[in-house]
């Protein structure tokens, strides 16, 4: 061998040092065109790479070569060259292989997002946009489902309706939105947000000024057409406001819960301005004008959306899983419950509270808005505030436990419950306390609602039901606007068959020891899961210990030839 490698070694040292010359002179024309095509961001990432590849080249394992039995120096860059080729072609086949996901230029943050004198308040520019047009929605939302509150009724009872029938008329939009939640919800990732939303709001900007030009029409057929412009505008608000939630998830990430309660706030806002609103312009103008007025800031509010929301990700061949599967998960189920039973209080308070205040007090019909107005006041104010607990403490769960068994024992104050009465001796409520109710009612209303969403992401995120991000924040949107209209709709239907037996302050009572019973099952949850994680820590630590053990025992084996 040594013969044969003497008598032939100095003709194949050449053959390899012009290969490694040729090899090297091919790099150098190489590096030249790269030079030319790269801007300086680049090159220095690849200069960084190279680096890092050569500091870390003395810990990788000696691989001898097959055709060499020495490695020199050019043989080592060689290697380094070669191992960035290989990554270069991963990362080009990494993005071949995402070429499904349709995004625009402008779903990617620009430079002036990443530096730090460009962000006001902790958030971006584009956050800052996005914000304003998801804002606006949310306000406006609102106000069509309120704005014809002050009105409708009257010029429904000169088109000889009934009182079911106008109730019904109210129900549909929320009964509208149980579907519109569940299909958006589902293709949500194959349609995109912004598609949607923008969608959302010209169906339901056409559907309102469509129910603006119903007072022109026969009697017979009034009621019918008012259930289907109802219908259309459910469908396209709540739509909107599904694709909503999910582009606040997705665009603002960590501080969602922040943003969520800043539209809470903005849409109680809307439900105060909408009847204020309406009634004034119904006054002004008549039946029309109000709608035209909603219908043409809808409009403005489209054109606000398309310019600031910014593109989202589409996956045409998506999976299309429905909300519903999250109730099958323990944090999914709870949160569902939480929004039906907070909605349905609500929507109950809402639609007897007037004439409560005016049996019981004698108040008049702005004394009433007041009232309603301290609720309002005190759930904008603390929704904002709730949402950036629960994301900054991570303490959402025990937040939403804490508030449903204070809400309960307020609820059974508001009226007071007979029991309360029996035992202080009152013989009837007190308007005092009846403002203190509903100024702290308005407070642990935003406590129990706000970490909800939370809590459904966690579903999601345990039961891995979609891979990307935006379809999950999909099935939380969809499930938890579902659960909003179904208890939109249990508040007045159920608890108006309540009054009639039970009055309305046992009524609440009611409403509280359900919400008190809720939270305690939600307690025992959260002490299972506690146990459950302290038990998985210890079985960690002890298998830990174990393998320690076992390996101190090979360690000091006599056999072992290092002892």
């Amino acid at each position: 061998m040594m013969q044969e490698y003497d008598s032939s070694g100095d003709s194949k040292l050449s053959q390899s040092y012009q290969c490694s010359n040729q090899y090297e002179d091919c790099d150098r024309s190489n590096l030249n065109i790269t030079d030319r095509n790269m801007d300086y961001s680049t090159f220095k990432d690849f200069s960084c790479n190279a680096n890092r590849v050569r500091n870390h080249s003395a810990s990788l394992p000696y691989i001898p070569h097959a055709h060499h039995s020495t490695v020199g120096p050019a043989s080592s860059l060689r290697s380094i060259a070669s191992l960035e080729w290989v990554s270069s072609n991963r990362n080009d086949q990494n993005a071949n292989n995402n070429s499904f996901l349709e995004e625009s230029e402008n779903a990617l943050p620009s430079e002036g997002d990443k530096r730090p004198s460009d962000r006001f308040w902790g958030f971006s520019i584009r956050q800052l946009k996005c914000g304003v047009a998801l804002s606006l929605l949310s306000t406006v939302d609102v106000m069509g489902f309120s704005i014809f509150s002050p009105f409708f009724p009257v010029v429904a009872e000169k088109k000889e309706m009934s009182e079911f029938q106008i109730g019904l008329v109210f129900a549909t939009f929320s009964i509208a939105g149980i579907l519109a939640s569940i299909f958006t919800g589902t293709l949500l990732v194959r349609l995109g947000a912004k598609f949607i939303i923008l969608c959302g709001l010209f169906w339901s900007a056409g559907a309102t000024i469509c129910f603006g030009l119903l007072d022109r029409v026969p009697n017979d057929y009034f009621f019918w057409l008012c259930l289907a412009c109802r219908v259309f505008m459910g469908v396209g608000s709540l739509s909107a406001f599904t694709a909503m939630f999910a582009v606040i998830f997705q665009e603002f990430q960590d501080r969602a819960l922040t943003v969520i309660g800043i539209t809470e706030s903005l849409c109680s806002i809307g439900g105060i301005v909408g009847p204020l609103i309406g009634g004034g312009l119904y006054d002004l103008g008549g039946y029309v004008l109000p709608f035209a007025f909603l219908g043409g800031i809808q409009i403005l509010v489209l054109v606000a959306c398309a310019v600031l929301i910014p593109h989202s990700a589409v996956e045409r061949h998506a999976s299309a899983v429905s909300p519903a599967w999250l109730l099958l998960n323990a944090h999914g189920l709870f949160s569902a419950v939480f929004v039906v039973m907070s909605f349905a209080v609500n929507a109950f308070i809402t639609a007897n509270l007037s004439l409560f205040l005016m049996h019981s007090f004698k108040l008049t019909a702005f004394m009433v808005g007041v009232y309603m107005l301290i609720f309002s006041i005190f759930y904008g104010i603390s929704t904002p505030i709730w949402g950036y607990i629960s994301e900054s403490r991570k303490i959402g769960a025990h937040i939403m436990a804490t508030c449903c068994f204070l809400g309960g024992f307020v609820l059974s104050l508001f009226g007071p419950a007979d029991f309360w009465m029996t035992w202080l001796a009152w013989d009837g409520p007190r308007e005092w306390l009846v403002i203190v109710c509903i100024g702290i009612l308005g407070i642990l209303m935003g406590g129990f609602i706000m970490p909800t969403f939370g809590e459904m992401i966690v579903a999601t995120k345990q039961m891995k039901l979609q891979d990307s991000e935006l379809a999950q924040y999909g099935l939380v949107s969809g499930l938890w606007n579902t659960m909003f209209s179904i208890g939109d709709i249990i508040g007045p239907t159920v608890g108006g068959a309540m009054i009639a037996k039970y009055h309305f302050n046992n009524t609440l009572a009611i409403f509280g020891a359900v919400l008190i019973g809720l939270a305690t099952m939600k307690a025992f949850h959260l002490i299972y899961l506690y146990r459950k994680g302290a038990a998985s820590q210890n079985s960690d630590q002890v298998e830990q210990n174990w393998g320690c053990a076992e390996e101190r025992e090979v360690l000091l084996n006599s056999s072992n030839p290092n002892v």
